[in-house]
């Protein structure tokens, strides 16, 4: 389930204690939901447009 792919460590104010040498391991959850974040910007973008491209044909008929 966990790849072993690095993640970043947070330093804590208190430094590393000697000898904690754990590494976190990636999640596939955290994956999924970075996918479901930048689908949903690209949607927010393909909506913009959407809404651009109406409000020009809006304007390209009432002027006709």
């Amino acid at each position: 389930m966990s790849e072993t792919r690095p993640v970043p460590r947070r330093e804590s104010p208190w430094g590393l204690p000697e000898g904690d040498n754990r590494q976190p391991k990636a999640h596939r959850c955290n994956d999924r939901a970075e996918d479901v974040i930048q689908l949903l910007e690209v949607s927010e973008l393909i909506l913009l447009l959407g809404f651009v491209v109406l409000f020009d044909w809006i304007v390209h008929f009432m002027s006709a």
